[in-house]
């Protein structure tokens, strides 16, 4: 190129645009030119077009291909530019990493100077590189320096110079590694191993150390607060005097570690693992250990208050003289552990596994041991006043001269156990099992033990002066010389039981079994004995002076257990009055006000309570048995188990009362209102509820037998597993009803309502739901077998797997209904709709189904064997690999139909319609096909004939 001349050089540079140029100019040429030998001609050379117009046409194009140059000039300008960036680029990124892998290697190199502050030096140069370069570093510098860290912490020279407090370059590299706040923290993802690391005295607040293993670590006198540590190992690690505040170890493992003295304020360690940890002296402070392994673990004189250490396993634990103020151990394992002179005052011991454990000399006042399990437990001399000890177990154990004073322990098992000498002054002992129990000289002051069994009990010389024995189980008890003083005995069983010397002076033995007991020289003075057994008792010598041996403003009165039969209460006001447990056969209450009265297991039977006004009253278990409640206003009534056997309750008002496990039957419930009432397990047999309002009631799993419902409003009800066999239910309300596995048996529901009604795997065995109106109705699972559903609505039903055997299905509607897998043998479905429903694999052999449309209908794989289907309309129907076999089908329309792989064999189609049908691969032998329309149906691999 640079032999050519400058001419040369310049016109193949600029050759393009030269051309252009010379283009450009030459029609100005040529028309100026021709304009001076002829106009004509100029003309010509302007295609027509005047000179003026043809001038700007011209322009405007060389306009254009010049832009169009220039952006091509541009374009190759702009490339060339990037391709020597791309290069420069290319070439410092080969330095760069030169550079990185010089400064990684020149840092590790620093970590091993002689020199600290060389080491702190290399270490935040490689914290830096990794946060410059996390991808390619970060890991690398993580393990680097967590090695860094074991190994120089493991020196012989540290070990003698900083046994108790770090150098200076230890928090340097605990701040490097753990330390970051920031949420893209460079190391936070990975696992440290900082086995065998001696870190006394460190300073980690705020450290993150999820996962770490950190196995026979030393972190003795170690300040945490607010670490995260998920999931760590500490085993057999030192943590003595260790200070954890607000840090998290849940998860964590903590075998064998050693943290006396240490302290956890506010700390979780939920499920950690301490097995056989020694905890001596450790102070824990709202510390949450909720499913933790404790077992053989050393707390003796530790300090726990408010510590939640629920479900936590304390098996062989020793918490001798320990302090556990407000903890909350529900559920937790203490089974076989030492607890002497352990102060737990406020304790959660819920449902505690508590078996052979020493308490000897504990404090556990107000503490709460509901359900705990105490066998064969040591109590003796400890306090438990105001304890929660409901329904726990103490079965065998040693109570002796304990305190319980105001403890709760009703329900609970004290079956053998020793209380010789022990405080039970107010205790509540309700339901408690004292069979065989060592009461001697026991203090039962003011105790309630209502119910409770102290049969063959010991309890010579016991104070149960003013102390609740109703209804209690005192057969073959020895009460010796016992204080019974203003005690309640009423109903008790005191057979061959031993009161010699007894002092029962104006004591109440009421309706009690005294039979065959020993009264010698027992003090009965003012003693009430109404209606009380005392067929073969030894009375001799018994002082029984003023004592009764005979058989209305009430607002917060106390008849309990009270005879007041026949009584007349008409108008009387009995607000909030105990009734409980009395007798009042045929007691007139006619318009008295028994709001909120506690009538619990009383017999009313034909009592009187007409226009009574008894909302929210108490009658669990009781007998109102042929009893007049009509026009009562019941609301909110507390009803449960209660017997109501041929009771009058016509009119009366029941919203929201409470009938669970009641006994209705043959009661008379017209136009009761029973909206939003509670019915569960009630037996209603036999009851009449016509026009009755049960819309929003729970009527699961009720007895409905012969149940008359007519006109009733069960809108929203439950009636989840009702039985409602031989039941009337004619023209009810059902709507949105749920009556999942009930029985009905027979029922009669004729015209009712059940829309978007719940009958999942419901019975309904021969019932009558002629006309009723079921659209949108799961009936999933269902049995209606011999069911009469004739002209019933079904629109949009699920009632796969159903089985409607023997059923009576015609003239229904069932327009895309599901009964996939259903059951419809023997049925019959004569003229029903159902098109475009789902009844692939269903079983209809020998069904009725004359007249039937079953248009577009999925019927892949039905059993139709035998079947009826003269007349019936199966346009379009999908029957791949149904079996037809014998099926009389004459006349019937399957045109389009899908009958691939159909078995046909025996089937009568005389007359029938299978245009457009697929017949392939169906088995025709044997059918008769007499006059069936075959036009354009594939027959392909049909088989008609053996031969």
């Amino acid at each position: 190129m640079n032999d050519l001349s400058k001419p040369e050089r310049f016109f193949k540079k600029y050759r393009l645009l030269i051309v252009l140029l010379t283009l450009f100019l030459l029609p100005f040429i040529l028309v100026a030119g021709g304009a001076l030998l002829d106009l004509y001609v100029a003309e010509l050379y302007t295609f027509g077009l005047s000179v003026r117009d043809f001038y700007l046409v011209w322009v405007a194009v060389f306009a254009v291909l010049g832009i169009g140059y220039l952006i091509y000039l541009t374009r190759r300008k702009i490339d060339a530019q990037k391709e020597l960036l791309l290069q420069q680029k290319a070439q410092y990124e080969l330095d760069n990493i030169t550079q990185q892998n010089n400064r990684f290697t020149k840092s590790v190199e620093l970590l091993g100077n002689e020199q600290e502050s060389s080491r702190i030096g290399g270490a935040q140069n490689l914290y830096l590189l990794a946060k410059d370069y996390p991808e390619q570093y970060a890991k690398s510098v993580f393990d680097v320096l967590c090695y860094h860290l074991r190994t120089i912490t493991n020196n012989q020279d540290y070990l003698d110079n900083h046994s108790e407090w770090p150098s200076g370059e230890i928090p340097t590299l605990l701040n490097l590694l753990f330390k970051d706040k920031e949420d893209s923290a460079i190391f936070k993802e990975f696992q440290a191993e900082l086995q065998h690391t001696y870190l006394a005295g460190v300073n980690l607040d705020d450290a993150g150390l999820n996962k770490a293993n950190m196995t026979e670590s030393v972190l003795e006198k170690a300040n945490l607060c607010r670490v995260a540590i998920l999931h760590s190992n500490l085993s057999h690690s030192n943590l003595q005097q260790i200070t954890l505040t607000n840090v998290d170890l849940s998860n964590s493992t903590f075998e064998h570690v050693d943290l006396k003295e240490a302290v956890l304020k506010g700390t979780t360690c939920k499920n950690a693992n301490l097995k056989e940890a020694d905890l001596e002296n450790i102070t824990l402070t709202d510390v949450v250990l909720d499913g933790s392994n404790a077992e053989s673990a050393l707390f003796k004189k530790a300090s726990l208050t408010g510590v939640s250490m629920q479900n936590v396993n304390l098996h062989k634990a020793n918490l001798e003289d320990s302090a556990l103020e407000n903890v909350n151990l529900q559920k937790a394992n203490l089974s076989d552990a030492n607890l002497e002179s352990v102060s737990m005052r406020d304790v959660t011991l819920q449902q505690a596994i508590l078996r052979n454990t020493n308490w000897m000399h504990a404090n556990l006042e107000n503490a709460d041991l509901e359900n705990a399990d105490l066998e064969q437990a040591n109590l003796s001399e400890a306090s438990l006043v105001n304890a929660n000890m409901l329904s726990v177990n103490l079965s065998d154990s040693i109570l002796y001269k304990t305190n319980l004073s105001d403890a709760k322990l009703d329900r609970a098992n004290l079956m053998r156990v020793e209380l010789k000498e022990a405080n039970l002054t107010k205790a509540s002992l309700i339901g408690a099992n004292l069979h065989g129990a060592r009461l001697i000289k026991t203090n039962l002051i003011q105790a309630d033990i209502e119910g409770a069994v102290l049969a063959e009990a010991q309890l010579q010389q016991a104070v149960l002066k003013g102390a609740n024995l109703d209804k209690m189980n005192l057969e073959k008890a020895d009460l010796t010389e016992a204080l019974l003083e203003n005690a309640v005995l009423t109903a008790s069983n005191m057979n061959k039981a031993i009161l010699e010397r007894a002092n029962l002076s104006n004591a109440n033995v009421s309706n009690a079994n005294v039979s065959e007991a020993n009264l010698y020289e027992a003090c009965l003075c003012e003693t009430n004995f109404t209606g009380t057994n005392l067929i073969c008792a030894n009375l001799e010598k018994a002082n029984l002076g003023k004592a009764i041996l005979k058989g209305t403003q009430l607002i917060d009165a106390n008849l309990k257990n009270t005879d007041v039969s026949s009584a007349n209460f008409l108008n009387a006001d009995l607000e909030r009055a105990v009734l409980e447990n009395s007798q009042m056969e045929k007691t007139i209450f006619d318009n008295a006000n028994l709001r909120e009265a506690n009538l619990t297991n009383t017999n009313c039977k034909g009592a009187h309570f007409v226009s009574a006004t008894m909302e929210k009253a108490l009658l669990h278990k009781s007998c109102l048995e042929e009893a007049d409640l009509s026009k009562a206003k019941m609301e909110g009534a507390f009803l449960t188990a209660v017997n109501l056997v041929k009771a009058n309750m016509e009119d009366a008002s029941l919203v929201g009362a409470d009938l669970e496990s009641a006994n209705l039957e043959n009661a008379l419930m017209i136009k009761v209102n029973l909206r939003g009432s509670k019915l569960k397990y009630a037996n209603l047999r036999n009851a009449r509820f016509e026009r009755g309002v049960l819309s929003e009631a729970n009527l699961e799993e009720a007895n409905m037998e012969r149940t008359n419902l007519n006109g009733a409003n069960l809108e929203k009800a439950n009636m989840r597993k009702v039985y409602f066999a031989d039941a009337s239910l004619e023209k009810a309300n059902l709507s949105g009803i749920n009556l999942e596995d009930a029985n009905l048996e027979r029922t009669n529901l004729e015209r009712a309502i059940l829309l978007d009604a719940n009958l999942e795997r419901i019975n309904l065995t021969e019932a009558n739901l002629s006309k009723t109106i079921m659209e949108k109705v799961s009936l999933t699972d269902a049995v209606l077998c011999g069911a009469n559903l004739n002209g019933a609505n079904l629109n949009g039903a699920l009632m796969n797997k159903a089985n409607f055997e023997a059923a009576n299905l015609s003239e229904v509607s069932m327009e895309r209904v599901y009964l996939k897998e259903a059951n419809l043998t023997d049925a019959r479905l004569e003229w029903s709709v159902l098109v475009w429903s789902d009844l692939e694999k269903a079983k209809m052999s020998r069904a009725l189904m004359t007249g039937v449309n079953l248009n577009g209908a999925s019927m892949a794989e039905v059993d139709l064997e035998k079947a009826n289907l003269t007349g019936a309309t199966m346009v379009g129907v999908n029957m791949v690999g149904a079996n037809l076999s014998n099926v009389i089908a004459e006349k019937v329309n399957l045109k389009g139909a899908i009958l691939k792989g159909a078995n046909l064999r025996g089937a009568n189609l005389e007359s029938a319609n299978l245009e457009n049908a697929n017949l392939e691969n169906a088995d025709l032998e044997g059918a008769n096909v007499r006059n069936v329309n075959l036009k354009n149906a594939n027959v392909k691999g049909t088989i008609l004939d053996k031969s």
